[in-house]
């Protein structure tokens, strides 16, 4: 066999060179091609593609440009290529159109390494396929046919009806899923062979390879479509400390029981499926090590090609939804390992000192004048409160029989600015960018205040800060609030109590105040049972969804106009007793499955598309004391309410402060904001999705992205370097 095995790897290495070799020389030929689709990025700055005279010899699987970048091209000062991809920028005195070409600009092309690296697995894996597994499929080809049938009726089942019955996102169907899903059954069952105290069960192996099979879809399918249905993105096993605790946290009881059981049953299955792996892995090593040996490797090769495999993410367009439906479950969880790789960097002293120094920069030029209220008094009452799966249906109002949302409240929301919705962990980071100004991530649980925030800026300026929760503890706030310098926090004031709470003790609270609240209604279960007949009232509306999505809809709408009602009676109970208050409403995500369930509707294609397509669909509700309702700048995105807020309580020691150096600038009309970019057209904000990596604009939000890891997840070197600055100064 071993001679075998060598003759098989000398065959293939040979084949593999008499490839490789004339691949390389034709793609190192000297070949012309042209420059097109110009996009103005600032003054005489242009992107551009790469346009290609040859349908093969160009940027693809294989091969990679390397440009002539010592050519002289007219009318150019300088051009830059992408790392060998069809794209750059350029800058030069003639004004280019978008359809504008520059002809004969030369190249060669290389080999990508990623060719390399196949081929030498080709090398690895064909004589191992072609003595191991192509027997072993021969042997056992009836059961992997039916365990195929099985794996794909079950794949069917779970992502094209009962998901969707229960408002679940109904993603695209994913062969590479199927298959590569499949692959796992495989291997299951090849260490099934041998399942103790169930050798006198008739097809023990299959029973239990079935089992894995359910429970490898369950993974993958199940828990996966829901995270992105409810969180809009993936999850993985490091997410369920936090998210596990929130969502029993928040559960009824009978949901409470289910969960818990739920949750035994699927990590009892698990645990008890791998200890038999790990066991008859054990017996494959004691009677045929080589079998052993590529069976370990293989799942090492696979679990590396699948899931861990380093692949390039734009930390800008992160969008977990649109991969799994265009690329499938298993490669977005791929792409979410990649992101956390960029999001758990700990930046190196040096990283943050340099990042500090092109931030301050812009503090120092900054402009902040738009954010003053007029009249405002130093020291006034402030509110932000963060409104849980809040939306208000604008988008679909002429569709209505009879509005269910107060006249007082459109008239308020109608004259708001609009603002962008949180992303994936929405209700932790509303409350972290507004109480911040951190983009998204997750801090570790700190040991130490984390000083130079918003409340800590408050709580030197006198103010009594209070954060009060509808919700039990959840997201670990009991140890991020006071870890930010709040003076108090209160949890499980219950649905519509936040209005309850301050009616009480308003009057008994110090003053000034700042006060964060969240509410829970809105959220999965919080639903209170009412007369609105929102149904009865929009019947017409209601046609356009069906079965389960009707009855979640009216659900969500409920909850919504409630809030809605709340909002009212909030912003009334806190003028009666602080009349010049500044009162800020902000939503913090949309409701969870409300995306698919306008998707799987019958509304018209353009009020669908206006709601799908709106970069920012709900308002940022101010009101500026006895002035009224205030409408925000278009700037004042998540990040820069701390800024805004501070200014408006009277703060002036704000500079070297968390808040100011994660401002979000207006850089060349394009803002960012949860590490997304959006121009600013007519006063209103639309994503963007091609963003120069040397623009000042992305330089500035990488900056602030490395401060924000450094701060809450990181070495904290900010604090040293700022004290530093302060003394040089």
């Amino acid at each position: 066999m071993k001679n075998k095995l060598y003759k098989y790897i000398i065959i293939t290495i040979i084949i593999s060179i008499l490839i490789l070799i004339p691949l390389s020389i034709m793609g190192n030929l000297k070949r012309t091609a042209y420059i097109s689709d110009f996009k103005n990025i600032v003054e005489n700055k242009y992107s551009f593609s790469f346009k290609y005279k040859s349908k093969i010899f160009k940027n693809n699987k294989i091969y990679e440009i390397q440009p002539n970048t010592n050519q002289t091209i007219k009318d150019i000062i300088s051009i830059k290529f992408k790392n060998g991809s069809s794209f750059g920028t350029l800058i030069t005195d003639k004004k280019l159109n978008a359809n504008d070409k520059i002809e004969n600009i030369e190249y060669k092309l290389k080999l990508k390494k990623e060719v390399f690296i196949f081929f030498i697995l080709i090398i690895l894996i064909f004589p191992i396929l072609y003595l191991y597994i192509i027997s072993n499929i021969i042997k056992n080809y009836k059961t992997y046919i039916l365990l195929l049938i099985i794996h794909t009726l079950l794949y069917f089942s779970i992502t094209k009806l009962i998901l969707p019955s229960f408002s679940m996102l109904k993603l695209q169907t994913n062969i590479y899923d199927i298959l590569y899903s499949y692959l796992f059954v495989i291997i299951s069952y090849n260490l099934l062979s041998y399942i103790p105290n169930f050798i006198h069960l008739k097809n023990h192996r299959i029973i239990f390879t079935i089992l894995f099979c359910v429970i490898t879809n369950f993974s993958f399918f199940v828990i996966e479509t829901i995270a992105l249905s409810v969180l809009d993105m993936v999850i993985l096993f490091s997410d369920m400390p936090n998210l596990y605790s929130s969502l029993i946290t928040v559960l009824p009881l009978y949901m409470k029981i289910i969960t818990i059981l739920s949750t035994i049953i699927y990590f009892s299955s698990i645990l008890f499926l791998l200890s038999l792996f790990i066991y008859n892995l054990y017996r494959m090593f004691k009677t045929k090590k080589s079998n052993a040996i590529i069976m370990i490797l293989s799942i090492i090769a696979i679990s590396y090609v699948l899931f861990l495999r380093p692949s390039k993410v734009d930390i800008w367009s992160i969008d977990f939804l649109r991969n799994a439906n265009k690329r499938g479950i298993i490669y977005t969880l791929n792409y979410r390992i990649n992101y956390d790789r960029i999001n758990n960097i700990k930046p190196s002293k040096e990283a943050v000192l340099n990042s500090i120094n092109l931030l301050k920069s812009y503090e120092e030029k900054r402009d902040i004048s738009n954010l003053l209220l007029q009249e405002s008094e130093n020291k006034r009452d402030i509110f932000l409160i963060f409104l849980e799966s809040f939306y208000d249906y604008s988008h679909f109002v002429k569709l209505f029989n009879k509005d269910p949302f107060p006249k007082e409240y459109r008239k308020w929301s109608n004259t708001s600015q609009k603002i962008s919705p949180n992303v994936n962990n929405g209700s932790f980071y509303a409350r972290l960018a507004g109480l911040t100004a951190s983009s998204p991530l997750y801090p570790k649980t700190q040991s130490e205040k984390i000083n130079n925030t918003l409340i800590s800026l408050l709580n030197e300026e006198g103010y009594y800060t209070l954060a009060l929760e509808e919700a039990l503890n959840t997201y670990n706030l009991k140890t991020f609030y006071p870890s930010i310098g709040f003076s108090n926090s209160i949890f499980g004031l219950n649905i519509t109590n936040i209005n309850t709470y301050l009616k009480t003790n308003i009057n008994n609270l110090k003053k000034p105040l700042f006060v964060s609240g969240f509410t829970i209604l809105g959220h999965t279960d919080s639903h209170i049972e009412n007369d609105f007949n929102i149904s009865e009232k929009n019947k017409k509306f209601m046609n356009y969804f069906n079965g389960n999505d009707k009855l979640n809809l009216i659900e969500t709408m409920d909850n919504s106009s409630m809030a809605a009602m709340e909002i009212i009676k909030i912003r009334d109970t806190i003028l009666k007793y602080s009349p010049n208050a500044l009162i800020i409403f902000k939503h913090d995500h949309l409701y969870p499955y409300l995306r698919a369930i306008v998707e799987r509707s019958t509304i018209d294609e353009n009020i669908k598309k206006s709601f799908l397509e709106d970069s920012s669909p709900s308002p940022l509700l101010i009101w500026d004391g006895t002035n009224g309702a205030y409408k925000a700048p278009v700037n004042i995105v998540p990040e820069n309410i701390p800024m805004f807020i501070a200014i408006n309580a009277g703060a002036t020691n704000y500079k070297n402060y968390i808040i100011s150096l994660l401002y979000k600038e207006n850089i060349d009309n394009t803002i960012s904001t949860y590490h997304k970019y959006y121009k600013i057209t007519n006063n209103s904000l639309i994503l963007e999705n091609n963003i120069d990596e040397n623009s000042e604009i992305f330089k500035y939000e990488n900056a602030q992205k490395i401060l924000s890891q450094d701060i809450f997840q990181g070495k904290k070197y900010y604090y040293e370097l700022i004290d530093n600055l302060k003394k040089t100064n």
